[in-house]
């Protein structure tokens, strides 16, 4: 059954998992697919969050077990989510215990690096964007930051840019990512 538009995807049946990881391997989505062999090994749960979903509460408990929490504000649309397109992107901020900042074509390395962050933090918010929308994320995880204490071990954070790196995501069209 497919969940209604607006609640959040948890992935953590092995059946739907494994589907999942021959769904995205080799296409799109092979970048995520470290994460869900994590998830599939038991390590930890996957959440999807599209803009306007809400998280279960139980997710978002300090206790639970080992998970990656994904916001998926990418592109594929012409106006890409920002932050406000997330209802309970404050209480996502505040549950985690690390957080990647995603504006660049994905690879696996980069989704493997959530898994170790998961692995030593157990709440880790992955939040997928463009480099249009870069700015507004990384303002609001550093207010995050600022607000435990302002320091880098108050909320780790691993950035991954295209802009760092003179290009930009997505790449226009006949370009590769950077």
């Amino acid at each position: 059954m497919t969940p209604p538009s607006n609640v959040a995807v948890v992935a953590d049946n092995p059946r739907s998992i494994s589907a999942m990881i021959a769904c995205l391997t080799g296409g799109p989505g092979d970048h995520l697919v470290p994460v869900f062999q994590a998830a599939l090994a038991n390590e930890c749960r996957v959440v999807l969050v599209a803009a306007g979903a809400r998280v279960p509460s139980r997710i978002l408990e300090p206790a639970g077990p080992p998970t990656v929490v994904i916001i998926g504000a990418d592109p594929g649309h012409d106006a890409p989510p920002g932050p406000l397109d997330f209802p309970q992107l404050a209480r996502m901020l505040r549950w985690s215990a690390a957080v990647m900042v995603h504006a660049a074509g994905g690879m696996r390395a980069h989704y493997a690096s959530a898994v170790d962050a998961v692995r030593c933090r157990r709440r880790v918010l992955v939040i997928e964007t463009c480099s249009a929308r870069e700015e507004d994320w990384i303002a609001l995880v550093r207010a995050e930051a600022e607000r435990r204490g302002g320091t880098m071990a108050a909320l780790p954070t691993l950035l991954i840019s295209a802009r760092r790196f003179g290009g930009v995501h997505p790449a226009p069209k006949g370009r590769a990512h950077a």
